[in-house]
């Protein structure tokens, strides 16, 4: 994504004044900007290097996954009270019973009451029961079942490549369909197969 920013500005910068841009980009740009809002935590005395203490790092027993009973995950990420609110009363816990949640010392105890209600069940019966609730609780599915969701049916976020599903072109513009990987992938093995020293 911040290779295809810079192209973007590059572009930009040729059209506004007749002359392009050289674009340095490194994936390690990329990994260290992901950290920017927990940089900022840190600086402002929100994040903590003491593992189980933070927000956002699986400590938080509303913000981390939860193994089921047929040994699949559910993903939590109910920060907000109303998510909370409902993923409570889904599990079917009452939050008057349950100690202060943004508490960090009350963290242990939430979780292990969490996960023995995830325990209970399977992920496709919570699967259900959160469905109609709206709580960020979302099945965690295998690479194979991602492309089966309804969701990504719907957009065609995968397409077929060589008998296997692989993502389909990202971004997509509104005037052009772009090239799906399958297309990228034969017209790569064709430019490949021509430099091979051997012709094979």
């Amino acid at each position: 994504m911040f290779l295809l920013v810079g192209v973007l500005a590059a572009l930009h910068e040729r059209e506004r004044t007749g002359v392009g841009q050289v674009v340095d980009a490194a994936m390690a740009d990329g990994a260290s900007s992901l950290t920017s809002l927990m940089r900022s935590w840190e600086h402002a005395g929100r994040w903590s290097p003491r593992r189980g203490t933070n927000l956002l790092d699986g400590s938080a027993p509303f913000y981390r996954a939860y193994e089921c009973a047929d040994g699949r995950f559910v993903a939590v990420g109910a920060l907000e009270d109303v998510f909370y609110g409902r993923f409570v009363e889904g599990l079917g816990l009452s939050p008057a019973d349950l100690p202060d949640r943004w508490d960090p010392a009350n963290w242990l105890g939430l979780t292990q009451v969490f996960e023995g209600a995830f325990a209970a069940r399977s992920r496709d019966e919570w699967g259900e029961v959160f469905d109609a609730l709206d709580a960020c609780v979302t099945p965690v599915l295998s690479l194979r079942e991602a492309p089966l969701h309804p969701q990504a049916v719907e957009r065609a976020a995968f397409v077929e490549d060589g008998g296997f599903p692989m993502p389909a072109a990202a971004p997509r513009l509104e005037t052009s369909a772009g090239a799906a990987p399958p297309r990228v992938a034969a017209e790569l093995r064709t430019v490949m197969a021509r430099w091979a020293p051997d012709g094979s």
